[in-house]
Formats: C-alpha cells, sequence, structure tokens
C-alpha cells in the first residue's frame, strides 16, 4: 500500500497519504464464506493496526439488501475509527463516489469518464 502511494505521488507530482477503495458487490454469493469472513477480518485488522491513516474510504457499490445483515456482523470486528470509513451503498452510487473521486477516474462502466480502466494494479506499482 505504501509503495502504491508513493508511486501515485510520483506519477501525479504531489503527495498522495489516503487511498479510496470502490468494492463492486454485485456478483456477491449470499452463502456465508467463513474462510473469506476470516481473511477479511485479518485484513481490516492488519490495515486498522499498521495503516490507519492511510485510507480514506471504502465505498461497496451495488450492495445487496440481505448484505446489511452481514455487514452488521463483520463491523463489530472492526475498530469504529475504520468502520466508519465504510460506506455500504446500493445501485445509486455515482454523485457519492464524485465525492472522492473526480469523474475523469471512475470507470466508463460505472458511470465515469475513464475508458480502459486498469483493472490490476500495473506491475510498475508493485517495484
Amino acid at each position: 500500500m505504501l509503495l502504491r502511494l508513493k508511486k501515485a505521488s510520483q506519477k501525479y507530482k504531489r503527495s498522495i497519504q489516503t487511498q479510496v477503495i470502490v468494492q463492486d458487490l454485485k456478483n456477491i454469493s449470499m452463502t456465508i464464506d467463513l474462510m473469506a469472513l476470516r481473511l477479511f477480518r485479518r485484513t481490516m485488522e492488519s490495515n486498522s493496526s499498521y495503516y490507519p491513516e492511510r485510507l480514506k474510504v471504502i465505498y461497496m457499490i451495488n450492495a445487496p439488501y440481505t448484505f446489511t445483515t452481514i455487514w452488521s456482523m463483520v463491523k463489530s470486528w472492526l475498530d469504529p475509527n475504520t468502520a466508519k470509513k465504510i460506506k455500504i451503498i446500493g445501485s445509486n452510487y455515482l454523485e457519492v463516489l464524485k465525492k472522492d473521486i473526480d469523474i475523469s477516474q471512475i470507470p466508463v462502466e460505472y458511470g465515469g469518464t475513464r475508458p480502459n480502466f486498469p483493472w490490476t494494479v500495473p506491475d510498475n506499482m508493485e517495484k
């Protein structure tokens, strides 16, 4: 994460210290996967412990109604400061995303203007 922020700072010639994450839940399975829940919990605990101020917000878009039940359980595992940075949004998300993400950086398929969004982290971002 720190290397990604450093590379982004170099690319945009300004200090970038936080990140915004968008997670599309459109095709999420509502079957409870205990391994996935444990992994999510460890990831969030690690981020809270080692990178507490690097996360600006996580938007979980296209969240199905039933996801809120699971979220109420998972949310209790998180530090309250981290939990308040996670925003659960249904399918009407574009205006909310634009509060933190420039429209030019939102992929076309999500209502933005960025074509050919790189869905994976470029190789040079991790080196």
